[in-house]
């Protein structure tokens, strides 16, 4: 039997149910390069929930009931790679009628290797020599190539080493998936785009040309491809376009809709570049890259589970801002180039410097202020910022100090408000740690700074935007020797912690602000009039571009800093940790004494309730609970 029929008759997921041929009939054209005896090597790309990781695990449950044999799983982590064999593997082949008896009881059941009566599937993850030595298997399968781990460079790349194994079998097998990441450094599209490359026409239902289906992100409507209404100004708001989502013929330019679309894709014909194909579904030509390795490419479009409507309202909230990463790897199923816009420093200072406030002051919008340092070897770099609901950044006051003195009398400085309240003060300060020759110089002063109910200074350090992807900033503990995170096995230090930040998130949300957004509007930064002159700031912000080679932010000019620039993201994630990532919660306005004369327990520094404020208020209703209580049974 081919793979596609087993698995059809036989396939079942982790969970018992049996394989959807007729939603996933995109994979038939996989299975039928795993079945063609000149292919050695498949690599798939593409979208998250689309059926990769159970197409995979199909196709090892299919080889190894068919020719048993030396198996291979080789996952990004061990974690990964436990839940994979465990609650993934094990129950496939329990619920499937051709390989269920012959599996050993659960008890023994390993969670990284998996031994039957007639084949062994051992178990990989990256960078884990151990598990790699002395096999040779015939059937290797990798997931989630792209997030294989590359944090040692002395190391040889991780995916090469796992793909080296049973290379001299003649008759191997390998299966590689993965959701891709960021341009330049995603494994999976450097596999994919070296093979044939692969992707899915579907033919139209009204004139029957076949074409791939993609998203127009053009102004053009007869350019075809996934399509809705725009607002007014030629902008793209959610619901309106989950309400008039619908596809456009490239050739002939009719639309259609969900109705026709899971049909036409049942019809599809997997095309490589090099291929032509006419309306009877034929190919001619000869793939550019043709050879033993096949590819495939998928966005979410042709997935059961989705619709165009799903499709173009994601489209709509995440292009753009700083979650368009995630729309590109896990809808599109392409990788991520982020903006590489270049501008002059003046064209660029007259676009964020609108602001009227004087130097110093904190503009009537601003509900808290955070400070970053950026620490050089004879001096700091210091930013303060206000913030208002809508997470806009205003500039308050920016330079440069001298010593750790200067340091500690620039967070303590009380700032005049506009909106003639109280002064207001940063509640949360980040130091740049990332130097480890000055880690524990900048932890100890940090330590001596900060208060455990806040204002709060904490180290921060930049990641490696591979590996941490997902968020503005995460805490790790600090113990009283300064070791951090996995490394503080002594008493951690209350209140202080330490700052990772999301490198990837916080650059591109900067590049938003410099060349997408309106100075201003909500995400944005907005400078005042003051620092119009300031080159040496301006110069610094656009001294870095991403480098689609290596996958990082790199410097153009060599010979400018980028320390303003650095310290201008690291305030932005002040104000993330400060508010713990839930601006709609934790962010409210300023109570402004009606009276000059207000209570000193009246004014509050900042919008933001605290974690001192919040303990003080708590204590005081358990204080007035206690006495209603007390009262109440005096009067009983």
């Amino acid at each position: 039997m081919s793979s596609w029929d087993w698995l059809c008759q036989f396939g079942t997921n982790h969970r018992g149910d049996s394989f959807d041929g007729a939603g996933f009939s995109y994979l038939k054209g996989i299975c039928d390069a795993w079945d063609d005896p000149r292919v050695r090597r498949v690599f798939f790309r593409a979208c998250s929930r689309v059926g990769k990781t159970e197409i995979n695990l199909g196709l090892h449950v299919y080889s190894q009931c068919h020719d048993p044999d030396v198996g291979l799983i080789a996952t990004p982590t061990e974690r990964l790679l436990q839940k994979t064999i465990k609650h993934r593997l094990w129950p496939m082949l329990s619920f499937n009628p051709a390989t269920g008896k012959s599996l050993p009881g659960r008890h023994l059941q390993a969670a990284t290797k998996c031994r039957t009566d007639r084949f062994v599937t051992h178990g990989a993850w990256s960078h884990s020599p151990t598990t790699l030595g002395d096999l040779d298997p015939k059937y290797l399968h990798l997931l989630e190539v792209s997030k294989f781990s590359t944090d040692n460079s002395d190391e040889a790349n991780a995916v090469d080493l796992v793909l080296q194994r049973g290379s001299e079998i003649p008759d191997r097998k390998v299966f590689a998936e993965s959701t891709p990441t960021l341009a330049g450094s995603c494994e999976i599209s450097r596999l994919v785009e070296q093979a044939t490359n692969r992707s899915l026409f579907v033919p139209c239902p009204r004139c029957g040309e076949y074409s791939a289906l993609t998203v127009n992100e053009s102004h053009e409507k007869l350019a075809g491809g996934l399509w809705w209404d725009r607002k007014r100004d030629g902008s793209s708001s959610p619901g309106l376009a989950y309400r008039t989502a619908r596809y456009i013929c490239p050739h002939c330019s009719s639309e259609w809709g969900d109705r026709e679309r899971l049909a036409q894709v049942r019809r599809g014909v997997w095309v490589a570049p090099g291929e032509s194909i006419d309306r009877s579904g034929a190919l001619t030509g000869t793939p550019i890259n043709a050879g033993p390795d096949e590819s495939f490419n998928l966005n979410r479009m042709y997935a059961p589970t989705f619709t165009f409507a799903d499709y173009a309202r994601e489209h709509a909230a995440k292009v753009g801002t700083e979650r368009e990463q995630d729309f590109r790897n896990s809808w599109q199923g392409v990788p991520h180039t982020p903006i590489q816009a270049r501008t002059t420093w003046s064209k660029l200072a007259a676009k964020l410097c609108t602001g009227k406030w004087d130097r110093g002051a904190v503009p009537k919008q601003c509900v808290f202020l955070t400070c970053a340092v950026d620490v050089q070897l004879d001096h700091f770099v210091c930013t303060t910022f206000g913030w208002d609901s809508q997470k806009t950044g205003y500039l308050v006051e920016f330079g440069t100090v001298n010593d750790w003195l200067d340091v500690r009398e620039w967070l303590q400085r009380s700032y005049r408000h506009e909106d003639g309240g109280p002064d207001i003060r940063a509640m949360m300060t980040t130091i740049d740690a990332k130097d480890g020759n000055r880690k524990d110089e900048v932890i100890d002063n940090c330590r001596v700074m900060n208060s455990c109910r806040g204002p709060f200074v904490w180290p921060s350090m930049g990641q490696n935007p591979k590996t941490f992807t997902g968020s503005f900033f995460q805490r790790t503990n600090i113990d009283a020797s300064n070791n951090i995170g996995q490394s503080a096995r002594g008493r951690t230090v209350e209140g202080l912690n330490l700052i990772r930040v999301g490198t990837r998130l916080s650059q591109e949300w900067l590049d938003n602000c410099l060349f997408r957004r309106a100075a201003g509007e909500a995400n944005s930064l907005l400078f005042p009039d003051w620092a119009r002159e300031s080159q040496s700031l301006f110069d610094q912000l656009i001294n870095e571009c991403f480098d689609v080679k290596s996958g990082l932010w790199k410097h153009i000019d060599s010979t400018t800093p980028v320390d303003f620039r650095d310290a201008v993201r690291y305030a932005r994630v002040a104000a993330e940790a400060y508010v713990g990532g839930d601006w709609a919660m934790n962010v409210r306005p300023r109570r402004v004494p009606q009276s000059s004369q207000a209570s000193p327990s009246q004014k509050t520094p900042d919008g933001v309730e605290g974690l001192a404020a919040f303990a003080d208020r708590v204590s005081k209703r358990r204080s007035l609970g206690k006495r209603f209580i007390r009262r109440t049974v005096n009067c009983l």
